[in-house]
């Protein structure tokens, strides 16, 4: 559903912009080379709130994407280091940590 209706698309909120992460994952249907689209909350001259579409990412292709699927077991990278609670994307670096946040472009 996610992929043909935007109201069920998952936004969520960008956790660093060096390097571009955000706390999602395998759950919430990520795939790599995938494109996002980076929004910003903004009110309209009522008063009703709406996302403005600011940048564009997309998952990287080399880097790991988490997984947050239940009872999923921790992943480790080549070192043997447990990898981080979140998904690392290519490009975003003028986007607002805490400011901005991401949707999945169809």
């Amino acid at each position: 559903l996610q992929k043909e209706f935007v109201q069920f698309r998952p936004v969520s909120p960008i956790l660093s912009n060096d390097p571009f992460s955000v706390q999602i994952g395998l759950k919430e249907g990520v795939e790599p080379k995938q494109k996002y689209e980076i929004l910003e909350l903004k009110t309209n001259e009522l008063g009703i709130p709406y996302w403005k579409a600011v940048g564009k990412v997309k998952t990287s292709k080399k880097l790991s994407i988490w997984d947050n699927r239940q009872g999923a077991e921790k992943q480790l990278d080549s070192d043997g280091n447990e990898v981080p609670p979140f998904t690392i994307f290519s490009g975003g670096k003028k986007a607002v940590p805490g400011m901005n946040y991401i949707r999945l472009i169809k």
